[in-house]
């Protein structure tokens, strides 16, 4: 008989203590209405006006990272494929080459805005027709640094016909769009 008084006693403190623990019903409705009025702060705050501008600036910013990294890594795949004959496509060229035309298609997608659309055509149709018509009188006139120039200008071109691809596509989109 002591020995079930001492364990009644025994759980009933264990008891009192897993109910001093245990949230309440009202501690639970009120964590959920807390929990809700912070779910709806988050959604006012990503639907606000300066937020929207902070991620634009943001994918923005990216694209511009994007641009220049795409350019700098051309140039210098291009300098080092054009300066060592030796080396034949390869699955590490032609890995470089499948990212630096994935930064295209990433610049065509976040770098180029509306009002960007024309000149950015305009210099990307020019740099690919004027790469390619002056290599011929390049690999004449500098027969040293022929091979150079050129892997340069088809390491830019590898760069920059994706974003002016995607770039295109939006406009035709855009001008479907509006009719």
């Amino acid at each position: 008989m002591a020995k079930t008084k001492k364990t009644s006693k025994v759980a009933k403190k264990a008891t009192k203590k897993a109910i001093k623990a245990a949230p309440s019903r009202s501690k639970k409705s009120t964590i959920k209405r807390e929990l809700l009025k912070v779910e709806r702060k988050v959604e006012r705050k990503l639907k606000s006006p300066e937020t929207k501008k902070k991620i634009q600036e943001f994918e923005y910013d990216f694209g511009k990272i994007t641009f220049v990294f795409g350019i700098m890594l051309s140039i210098i795949v291009g300098l080092a494929l054009g300066t060592m004959s030796s080396i034949k496509m390869t699955a590490g060229i032609g890995l470089i080459y499948s990212i630096i035309f994935v930064l295209g298609i990433i610049v065509g997608v976040l770098n180029i805005t509306v009002k960007e659309v024309n000149e950015f055509l305009i210099a990307s149709i020019t740099f690919l027709v004027a790469a390619g018509l002056n290599l011929y009188v390049i690999n004449i006139t500098l027969p040293k640094f022929g091979a150079v120039i050129q892997q340069v200008y088809f390491a830019i071109g590898v760069f920059v016909a994706p974003a002016a691809t995607i770039v295109a596509l939006k406009a035709m989109y855009e001008l479907a769009r509006n009719r």
